[in-house]
């Protein structure tokens, strides 16, 4: 799919003015249509004249030479992508899978494991999480190594970023405690920094930089050598938490945190964005400069966006919408919208379709639809702006494996599902306590697991755990004509043809096999041990044989398929001299008549 990038214009207010009048330089921030208002954009990562997105609806890239859009992977939540040198695209997603291009590649298979980079180096992928680096072969598609403070020189296995450096062809690994190096030869040098937590990486011409919580480096090469220079935190720099860090081609870095900021480290000028783009500042989760010298930003639950620097006019009125909160869940009316307005001459009117919504510039509790406002500033010059609002996909989930109890009496039985839709990260609680996306102390029946999403939408299932089968050679594969088994674990009345509760796992294992085999024909034989008469014996085994069979119709069975005969004490299996052996031929078995596939 591809389609032609549109753009709607936000003027942010850097004050910077040229010597001109009625202008002024400042950065253009554009919505990037092709991308669902609310969409989330985890990763940006450049590869020559493209650029690809990860995020809520999969992988994209963009071609900066044609302008288009094109889908890369059609799959939900994605939180990395990196390209190799032959163009393969690998990406990373919530649920733990990875992907080569459409190929499904890999999955990490732990509980409470979150993906947060990957990277290419020395024939592996890297992929870095909240549980140490897990490097997989790109040939193979096998774990190769798992990384963690236990087996190698990682301080903690809170790992934040995998970025290669081409000038030292090497791997630099952030941590939550310190920096490390893994050189070309695959010899890894010792943590560095460890009291910092290294949050954001970005590369450049000089060299390597690194943003922790205490300091910002530039690592640069030395006759082959890593050279650190610290380059002094800048205060302001950034606010909470650090999202991401990238550099433009004027030497600019810019740094998403709780704010959007602009430093040049050469000048040590630092710009902070105005309150009028405060909105998608604190939205802002991932940043990319490409080579046209536009800066890609990736936010929350906003989109993506486009910036760069040009002249504008001071008077011009520029407007655009932005979605301030997306809708929760499906149908609901917690959405709403900012209409941010630039230049003109305040005050300014606001006149929408929905004419519920007139003279309001930040209308809330909306549900999913198109919004169009026309902003009219006091000399009546009028601009127009749209967007849709929609719901999020509904939440679901995907039965993964399921894995029986060992044995009656034992709640081991297994179960593994997976979240889909709604907005991650998402919680699973089953009906026994246990949470995660895998319960392992299930009884057998049916288990309830309730899945919610971040917003709080939430849905309950049931997932079968299955028990050890009564009668395991009840299969057709291993069935043939004229073969005859035994109803273990079946129990009547003394002297009676009623059937005690205790025997209804075997009927329903019986049903369950008739139901599913429709070719199948079947008799129902009743037998006794030699004690009664054969009158008695001969009633006993029929009216038992009998129940067994009225049991079945009542399920629904055709009565063509299933009949029944009393044999009596004429077929023993087992000696008649012994209670065991009474025991034994004093049974109900199963016939195999007719055996087809229908």
């Amino acid at each position: 799919m591809k389609e032609t990038l549109s753009i709607l214009f936000l003027l942010l207010t850097i004050v910077s003015y040229s010597q001109e009048p009625n202008k002024k330089y400042d950065l253009v921030i554009e919505r990037v249509s092709g991308f669902s208002s609310n969409d989330r954009i985890e990763d940006i990562t450049v590869k020559k004249d493209m650029v690809f997105f990860a995020g809520k609806d999969g992988v994209a890239s963009f071609n900066n030479q044609s302008s288009t859009l094109s889908k890369v992977l059609n799959k939900r939540n994605a939180v990395a992508v990196k390209v190799s040198r032959k163009n393969q695209v690998y990406s990373a997603f919530k649920n733990n899978k990875i992907y080569r291009d459409d190929e499904h590649i890999y999955t990490i298979i732990e509980n409470n494991v979150f993906i947060n980079d990957i990277e290419l180096f020395k024939g592996k992928l890297w992929i870095a999480t909240n549980n140490g680096i897990y490097a997989i072969s790109t040939s193979s598609k096998k774990l190769i190594n798992h990384f963690k403070t236990s087996n190698s020189k990682l301080k903690s296995n809170e790992i934040n970023f995998v970025q290669y450096f081409p000038k030292l062809e090497n791997l630099w690994i952030g941590t939550a405690k310190g920096v490390n190096e893994v050189k070309k030869d695959g010899k890894w040098t010792k943590t560095d920094f460890s009291k910092e937590n290294f949050k954001a990486v970005t590369v450049s011409i000089d060299g390597l930089w690194l943003l922790s919580d205490k300091e910002l480096h530039l690592v640069y090469e030395d006759f082959g050598k890593a050279r650190f220079q610290p380059q002094g935190l800048k205060k302001g720099l950034f606010l909470g938490s650090v999202n991401d860090l990238a550099l433009d081609m004027k030497d600019n870095l810019f740094v998403a945190s709780d704010i959007l900021t602009r430093y040049n480290p050469y000048t040590d000028k630092l710009d902070k964005y105005g309150e009028n783009i405060g909105l998608i500042a604190s939205k802002c989760i991932a940043l990319a400069s490409d080579q046209s010298g536009a800066l890609w930003l990736g936010t929350e639950n906003a989109g993506l966006y486009r910036i760069y620097k040009d002249s504008v006019d001071i008077n011009e009125m520029m407007i655009t919408t932005i979605l301030e909160n997306p809708i929760s869940c499906p149908g609901a009316m917690d959405g709403s919208l900012l209409v941010e307005v630039s230049g003109g001459s305040p005050p300014y009117k606001y006149a929408w379709e929905r004419v519920r919504l007139n003279g309001q510039n930040n209308p809330k509790n909306l549900k999913s639809g198109n919004y169009k406002v026309t902003v009219e500033d006091n000399f009546g010059t009028r601009q127009t702006s749209a967007i849709r609002i929609d719901d999020p996909q509904k939440l679901g989930f995907n039965l993964i494996e399921t894995k029986g109890i060992s044995k009656i009496g034992k709640k081991d039985g297994q179960a593994h599902v997976e979240a889909t839709g709604g907005t991650p990260p998402y919680t699973y609680k089953w009906d026994n306590g246990e949470s995660g996306a895998i319960a392992s102390k299930l009884n057998f029946g049916f288990a309830n697991v309730t899945i919610s999403d971040v917003n709080g939408c939430s849905i309950e299932e049931k997932v079968k755990i299955s028990k050890p089968k009564i009668m395991p050679d009840l299969d057709i594969a291993k069935l043939s004509v004229g073969q005859t088994l035994a109803l273990n674990k079946l129990f009547f009345a003394a002297d009676s043809s009623a059937i005690q509760e205790e025997s209804y796992a075997v009927l329903e294992e019986v049903f369950e096999f008739l139901n599913l085999n429709n070719g199948v024909v079947v008799e129902i034989g009743g037998h006794t041990n030699n004690i009664p008469t054969h009158e008695y014996c001969d009633r006993l085994s029929t009216n038992r044989a009998k129940s067994i069979a009225d049991y079945l119709y009542v399920r629904g069975l055709a009565e063509d398929r299933i009949t029944y005969k009393g044999y009596g004490k004429r077929n023993p299996i087992a000696t008649n001299k012994s209670a065991a052996g009474r025991r034994k031929n004093q049974r109900v078995e199963i016939k195999i008549l007719k055996l087809s596939e229908e």
